[in-house]
């Protein structure tokens, strides 16, 4: 399985391994793991069951501790390797997600929110 092999890549367990150069610049060449892009698609499509706008009936401190827990595990089992890019399009789509229903709660009742997009939901501050 030639893995040494510039463009070559291995997905297992929803990692992807490679055998690339040094994300800083240096001349070296190591082996990297991060989420694979179907980890990634599967988690967007999660993310998207439970951000929905059928989900507006729910009390958005439940909906937030839903989506908390399910990031939190998920952030735990890729920290391994370089994940900070999947991490930043993971941030991206939820983003998107979050506007639809957060909108309201955080402009509507004077709820501050902090951090990148999908922390909207995922920190909001009392």
């Amino acid at each position: 399985m030639g893995l040494k092999q510039p463009s070559q890549s291995l997905d297992f367990l929803g990692y992807t391994f490679r055998y690339g150069w040094d994300i800083y610049g240096r001349l070296q060449r190591y082996w990297n793991l991060e989420p694979s892009r179907k980890a990634l698609a599967r988690e967007r499509d999660a993310l998207g069951a439970l951000i929905t706008r059928h989900q507006s009936y729910t009390p958005l401190p439940e909906l937030i501790g839903r989506v908390n827990r399910h990031l939190w595990g998920w952030s735990n089992y890729f920290r391994l390797g370089y994940p900070r890019k999947a991490f930043w399009q993971l941030n991206a789509s939820c983003g998107i997600g979050c506007g639809d229903i957060c909108d309201v709660a955080v402009n509507g009742a004077g709820v501050r929110a902090v951090g990148s997009a999908c922390m909207l939901i995922c920190n909001i501050l009392d």
